[in-house]
């Protein structure tokens, strides 16, 4: 089912993982972000044949994470220290939904970020973030 991915798009190993078993997961590298998207299928979606909230936010912590890591230079992975969503809408199955974010602000210690999942040109989440920074590796600890 996962045919059709828009340009750009490839497969993400996630390397036998929580979401590995809500995917397949495609993702396109831009300068300053990360966009992480899905042919929705069936294991996707919720009793009623829509897509499930948790598939939504799980899709949303990584496409904010994913792009903290990528404005930090950082190639592995950033902790969640907090995610607040908004439900929007829905889509179902044989959709293309994707995440895209933008980090609001850097500290230190911490990453600020805001995103969305859509479908289409409709808005189905709306999300912000705090990421932890990795720790700077030219400091001893």
């Amino acid at each position: 089912m996962s045919s059709n991915i828009p340009e750009g798009f490839t497969a993400r190993d996630e390397g036998k993982s929580y979401m590995d078993h809500i995917g397949p997961i495609y993702h396109r590298v831009l300068e300053k972000s990360v966009q992480l998207g899905v042919r929705l299928e069936k294991h996707q979606l919720n009793p009623i044949g829509t897509t499930h909230g948790g598939m939504l936010m799980s899709l949303m912590d990584v496409t904010l994470g994913a792009t903290a890591a990528r404005v930090l230079g950082h190639e592995g992975v950033v902790a969640t220290v907090q995610l607040s969503c908004n439900m929007i809408a829905a889509a179902r199955d044989g959709e293309w939904i994707h995440g895209e974010a933008q980090v609001d602000k850097t500290t230190r210690t911490l990453s600020f970020v805001s995103g969305r999942i859509m479908a289409g040109d409709r808005v189905l989440l709306t999300a912000t973030g705090i990421f932890r920074n990795p720790p700077d590796p030219s400091k001893k600890t």
